[in-house]
């Protein structure tokens, strides 16, 4: 049970991770203060990720990996024996 609450958790960040990319292609939307909390919680992992992945110039991939590893920990959780 805690660990599919975990898991969902992890996909709801995952989530939101997406919708921060999303606010990207609208750079006016990244003034409101509800979608500047979102880049607060955001951030962190992406900017980790930026540090691994080299710069491509055009595209940040650094969301794709954070997310790819999130759905991994997704996984991992749901076969906890918990």
């Amino acid at each position: 049970m805690l660990g599919y609450i975990l898991s969902r958790a992890v996909g709801l960040y995952s989530l939101i991770i997406l919708l921060w990319v999303i606010t990207s292609w609208f750079p006016q939307l990244r003034r409101h203060e509800i979608v500047r909390a979102v880049g607060r919680i955001c951030e962190p992992p992406l900017g980790v990720a930026r540090r691994i992945i080299p710069n491509t110039g055009s595209i940040d991939l650094s969301p794709m990996l954070v997310i790819v590893l999130l759905q991994v920990l997704a996984g991992a959780l749901l076969r906890l024996p918990f």
